[in-house]
């Protein structure tokens, strides 16, 4: 049986912590281990944190220094033991049949990534993604399809973005580390795309879950809102072009 690894990044995340967990723990599909990987919390996060793993054998907790999410992602990749990697933010949730309804997708058509759809969820009021204006059924993407999904990208980012997250999704552990494809812990916005255009040039194809498995939680706070007054941290999206230019560079 495919085993799952959940990998949850958290830092100052206490308010949020048992919503999200209990999420993970109500799955209909069991075959999964947690890693929760504490990135320096200042609150008492890591302490509920605690109170899980003495309850569940399948609960793990690694503490970080604050070295961002990206640095967190990557001790969780390192330590995970499963056949997939299933990232999830602390201050979102999923739904009890997320997991199962991916695996069973992975499983079927014999894909190397799973990208299953979400709601916006802002002050409690959920809203469509966007995905279904691009995709609004399932849909099996063999590399051309991507290629032409890319495209599209590259011409309007912010109404395909299929790429621009790496919650929601299924990655096979052996792509990743069999090739090394890790989170840049420099970067602290856009890893996500970075790391995604990495593991892209792995995929034979991929399978788009047309189903709202994931509540996306909005926040003004939230560090996708944030670029930082050190104009220097902008140089640092160099590195996510350069993923992108050398991606493109050996597909096209």
């Amino acid at each position: 049986m495919t085993k799952v690894s959940i990998i949850i990044p958290l830092h100052n995340g206490e308010q949020y912590i048992k919503k999200c967990i209990d999420s993970v723990l109500n799955q209909t599909y069991k075959n999964i281990e947690v890693l929760l990987v504490d990135d320096g919390s200042t609150d008492k996060g890591a302490l509920v944190c605690d109170t899980y793993v003495r309850s569940y054998d399948n609960i793990h907790l690694y503490r970080t220094p604050r070295l961002g999410p990206s640095n967190a992602r990557n001790v969780g990749i390192q330590n995970c033991i499963g056949n997939l990697i299933y990232f999830l933010d602390i201050d979102d949730s999923i739904e009890p049949w997320t997991i199962e309804v991916l695996v069973k997708e992975y499983e079927r058509h014999d894909v190397d990534w799973v990208i299953g759809d979400f709601y916006r969820v802002t002050d409690g009021i959920k809203q469509a993604s966007g995905n279904e204006l691009t995709h609004p059924e399932d849909t099996l993407l063999d590399e051309d399809d991507i290629l032409c999904y890319i495209r599209k990208y590259f011409k309007i980012p912010y109404k395909y973005i299929l790429f621009n997250h790496c919650w929601n999704r299924l990655y096979k552990v052996d792509i990743i580390k069999d090739n090394n494809v890790l989170f840049n812990p420099e970067l602290w916005n856009l890893e996500d795309v970075d790391f995604n255009f990495k593991y892209l040039n792995y995929v034979r194809k991929a399978f788009f879950k047309n189903s709202q498995t994931y509540n996306y939680t909005i926040r003004k706070t939230s560090q996708s809102f944030v670029i930082g007054d050190n104009l220097y941290d902008v140089t640092k999206y160099l590195h996510t072009f350069n993923s992108i230019r050398k991606y493109i560079c050996r597909v096209f």
